[in-house]
């Protein structure tokens, strides 16, 4: 062992070696206490406290350069602890066998924040400062005072090619307030405590070491009070906060037991290692919790970083205090249990390589240059792809940072002409070559009805709508509650196998196939529930082929089969080595290289109900199907059938498309028996109706070459024009609703026009007769389009979207005019009601209003293509004069108006419902609200908003002396 050249002093926790060398090892351990504290309680001897318990650990101790161990004990000869009978357990040791046995056995630094260190009062913890001190024993964490508390721990390693590594090491305790005032544990500017190591406060430290030394390792060490848990949702989103502020590794304590280990864009999180040699009698049994913890070793050389964390059987009253390895069963065990809890399968599989060494058995991360595991899950770097779904593919470049939806999306956009205006990562917006305005979130457009896309995600609503149009849909029940758990499990003995999905869900989330079981019910019946706010679907497992048929416009024009995850073996290569491989090859191809193959939890107990385990050699030509639902997010292979398939299941799948009238883009997915079979209702269900499909999935390699023609279908329907609409006019007086809603408003007026009505729920609706067809989903028409709202709903993209109309948008750094804030109803491009919320009397105040605020409120629902009703709301300093620079100014544009307060505020003059329902069926519009343009102060003119009026009949615009810049109108 390297000799410990401490800089001495209180102040400054900093260690390098005597002298350079080619490779440094630092050793990282859990919660480590000698147990005095517990001889009398707990009938440990003493002697086994200080030499013994350190036997088994004497391998990993002696070839590490430096040892930091968590302290979680008070190194003190008081006994008179201020919290006696107010905590269950109170630590303390022997200050002089501590401190000596804590260098004897090469424990050089200690992390000093955790929920015991006041245990024995402040003097206590003062003791244990000065002890450590004298002892020549680094110490972080924790001191005098909030500055001190605050130093990291700074570790600086020369290497003999005269190269230099840095280390910092933040620790701290992250607990309550109430925690806090009971102990007084937390360190302030003129008292002794811990770092509370709070999220800003960290962030900000860690960014400022990262700015200065770019280059350095930097860990973060928190102490959470967590017995025996698992890690909570603050422990993952600390982790997921400091990361991203630029730290390299998080290694959490205070758990006593190893919890989840995650790689998390490519940072290691540890969320918990454990105990070291911490000697209590331990809660293991009784807590239902793993005895196992883990120690960290870094081996670092000039420009490698590798990380072992060796698995430590801890529970003491299996080894008799005495901490050591973990034997083969044993590690099996506990890589299982890590891997089931990850919260990214393909990332620990890849990332986490099992291996043993003369200390024991470990799982090793290797980090490249950037303190990174290598785990294929960053998106950086460009790859090659040819472009199969073009009629003569070219090989093209793309850049991972993308989706690949949206490089084939922008490239057939561009092909065809359209001006292209980048929203966000996924979103556009632009014109068609002929001047037709668009928006579209990846393949989610202006088009595509929003009645129809949220009936498509209600798996239920689905259900019921493809079942009235005679299309095959698998056995099965809905359940909106997780208390019918019972209900459903007797579902098992009707139907056999069967699927859990969420209500909801979409991409695969939350859904669990092959369930035979009341265990796997069980667990798949929670996984569901936490990923749905609505409800539950169990289904018969229908067994074949997973087809996804696209439908462009009600006609089908790519199919893709998707070919389940499976592996088969080699006779060398474990089934994790198997699958990363699989996933090295995904890696490198434009649709599959964010979608790994996952081990979910069900695949796992799939894996081991075979007799196979991830660290399994896989015999030679055995294939294991590791999952019979074919989704690509989660590891299937797309190939391209349209060619093979029988066109029975293109007719369905269209049928299926035109069940949601307003939906113009779908996925269909199918399960048959045999795609070159004619369909029946026996050999096939359609499983999904996907409104928002994978356009890129359609670009893989075709099994004959067969171009895809769903990208060019697709970006022509959404520069397309809107068709013409039938119109039908009102013949009698709607007849009042008994339960007032913007739903029930507008079904009212559609069945006074003699159109059938069918509910869906609440709050969906179709109506029909003479040639017409709508539908409503809230205050949501099939002319809004699904791009429109999602954009509305998102204020990111609503200011995109406005600021780039020129219109006057609300800035944070500006601040808001005093005025009125008023709400405009517009539909269609035509404010139909005004009113000001703060008024209980809800008036209409349209004719009050200045027309420059119409048209200012009407401008903003038009720079949202596809928004069909809104709620514009505007802060004017006086809505009956023009509007001025810095006198108005849009604050929120939303898609779903409460049609029952503006129908109350228009009402007895203006009848809106009747007004709305006329225009989007077609009728002949009266003239838009004006246009608008900003104009200059002019001599005698104030500056302002100056209407122009539209001449709707002839099209013909007159234009205000002085326009500098038209922002918007018809």
């Amino acid at each position: 062992m390297t000799t410990n050249a401490a800089i001495p002093g209180p102040q400054v926790p900093s260690w390098q070696p005597s002298e350079p060398a080619d490779e440094a090892n630092i050793l990282l351990v859990g919660d480590t206490g000698f147990g005095q504290s517990y001889v009398d309680h707990h009938g440990v001897q003493a002697e086994d406290l200080y030499e013994a318990p350190f036997g088994r650990l004497r391998g990993l101790l002696d070839s590490s350069d430096l040892v930091v161990a968590n302290l979680e004990t008070v190194l003190t000869d008081r006994r008179d602890s201020p919290l006696q009978g107010k905590r269950p357990y109170l630590h303390y040791d022997d200050p002089t066998l501590g401190t000596a046995h804590l260098r004897k056995h090469g424990i050089t630094a200690v992390t000093y924040a955790n929920n015991h260190v006041m245990d024995m009062g402040e003097a206590g913890f003062l003791d244990t400062l000065k002890n450590l001190e004298d002892s020549n024993i680094l110490y972080a964490g924790a001191g005098r005072d909030r500055a001190r508390a605050d130093e990291p721990l700074r570790i600086r390693i020369p290497f003999t090619d005269g190269t230099h590594r840095g280390i910092t090491i933040f620790a701290g305790l992250r607990t309550s307030e109430e925690f806090d005032a009971l102990t007084g544990s937390f360190a302030t500017a003129d008292s002794p405590g811990c770092s509370p190591l709070e999220t800003d406060t960290a962030t900000a430290r860690i960014k400022e070491v990262r700015k200065q030394s770019p280059d350095e390792l930097i860990i973060v060490i928190p102490h959470w009070r967590r017995d025996y848990k698992w890690a909570s949702n603050a422990q993952r989103s600390f982790a997921a906060s400091v990361t991203a502020a630029g730290a390299d590794l998080v290694i959490g304590h205070g758990s006593h037991m190893a919890q989840e280990i995650d790689i998390h864009n490519g940072r290691p999180l540890l969320h918990g290692i454990g105990n070291f040699v911490f000697n209590s009698n331990g809660r293991y049994a009784l807590m239902d919790a793993p005895p196992y913890s883990a120690a960290v070793r870094l081996h670092l050389t000039s420009d490698s970083t590798r990380i072992r964390l060796y698995p430590l059987h801890t529970d003491n009253g299996s080894t008799g205090f005495r901490t050591g390895p973990v034997d083969v069963e044993q590690f099996e065990e506990f890589y299982l249990e890590a891997l089931s809890r990850t919260g990214d399968s393909a990332a620990f599989l890849r990332g986490l390589e099992p291996g043993a060494d003369a200390q024991g058995h470990y799982l090793e991360i290797d980090l490249n240059k950037d303190h990174r595991a290598r785990v294929n899950r960053h998106r950086r770097g460009q790859s090659r792809t040819l472009t199969y779904w073009d009629e003569n593919p070219k090989k093209i470049r793309f850049d991972r940072r993308s989706s690949p939806n949206v490089i084939v999306l922008e490239r057939e956009l561009k092909r065809q002409g359209a001006t292209i205006q980048r929203l966000d990562s996924g979103a556009f917006s632009g014109r068609s070559k002929e001047g037709v305005p668009y928006l579209m979130m990846t393949s989610s457009t202006h088009h595509s009805g929003v009645p129809g896309a949220r009936a498509a995600k209600r798996k239920s609503i689905t259900r019921e709508i493809l079942k009235d149009h005679d299309l095959s849909t698998a056995a099965g029940g809905f359940f909106s509650s997780q208390d019918d758990f019972d209900a459903a499990a007797a579902l098992l003995g009707d139907l056999g196998p069967v699927v859990v999905k969420p209500m909801d869900g979409n991409v695969g989330r939350g859904v669990t196939v092959g369930i035979e079981d009341s265990d796997a019910l069980r667990a798949a019946w929670d996984h569901a529930f936490s990923e749905t706010r609505s409800g539950v679907l169990v289904e018969q497992q229908f067994r074949g082929d997973e087809i996804r048929i696209s439908v462009v416009d009600g006609v089908a024009c790519a199919a893709t089969r998707r070919i389940p995850p499976q592996i088969t073996g080699d006779g060398t290569s474990t089934i994790r080595e198997l699958i990363n491989a699989r996933n090295d090859e995904r890696h490198h191809e434009l649709v599959l290289h964010s979608k790994p193959l996952d081990l979910t939890g069900n695949r796992l107990r799939t894996l081991l109900r075979a007799g196979f385990t991830p660290l399994t050699v896989l015999p030679q030509g055995v294939t294991h199907l590791i999952d019979h639902m074919g989704s690509v997010g989660s590891g299937a292979h797309p190939e391209n059938c349209i060619e093979t398939m029988d066109p029975s299941y293109l007719r369905i799948a269209e049928s299926a498309a035109l069940a949601f009238h307003d939906i113009d883009i779908a996925g269909i997915d199918i399960l048959c028996e045999d795609l070159s079979q004619s369909a029946n209702d026996e050999n096939h269900i359609i499983i999904e109706v996907n409104t928002r499909p994978e356009v890129a999935v359609h670009s893989a390699r075709p099994s004959d070459r067969a171009p895809q023609s769903f990208p060019t279908r697709l970006v022509s329907s959404v520069l397309a024009s809107d068709p013409p609409r039938t119109f039908r006019p009102r013949v009698r007086r709607p007849v009042p609703p008994e339960r007032l809603s913007s739903a029930a408003l507008l079904a009212a007026e559609f069945t006074a026009r003699d159109m059938d009505v069918t509910w869906y729920g609440d709050t969906y609706f179709r109506a029909s007769g003479g040639g017409a067809t709508a539908s409503v989903w809230g205050s949501s028409t099939d002319r809004t389009g699904t791009a429109a709202r999602f954009a509305a709903r998102h204020d990111g993209l609503t200011q995109s979207l406005l600021r780039r109309a020129r219109l006057p948008v609300r800035r944070a750094e500006t601040p808001a005019p005093e005025g009125t804030r008023l709400c405009f109803l517009v539909a269609h491009s035509r404010v139909l009601a005004v009113i000001d919320p703060s008024d209980p009397r809800r008036r209409n105040l349209l004719r009050s209003v200045n027309q420059s605020h119409r048209a200012l409120a009407a401008a903003a629902s038009r720079a949202i293509t596809g928004l069909d009703l809104a709620e514009v709301t505007l802060t004017a300093s006086d809505p009956s004069q023009p509007g001025r620079r810095g006198t108005v100014v849009i604050d929120d544009v939303r898609p779903d108006p409460d049609l029952v307060a503006f129908a109350e505020a228009a009402a007895p003059r203006t009848d809106i419902v009747k007004t709305i329902v006329d225009l989007h069926l077609g009728a002949a519009e009266p003239a838009s609200e004006p246009a608008f343009t900003w104009t200059e102060k002019q001599k005698g003119t104030p500056a302002g908003l100056k209407a122009t009026v539209v001449d709707a009949a002839r099209g013909a615009k007159r234009v205000t002396r002085g326009l500098r810049r038209r922002i918007g109108g018809d």
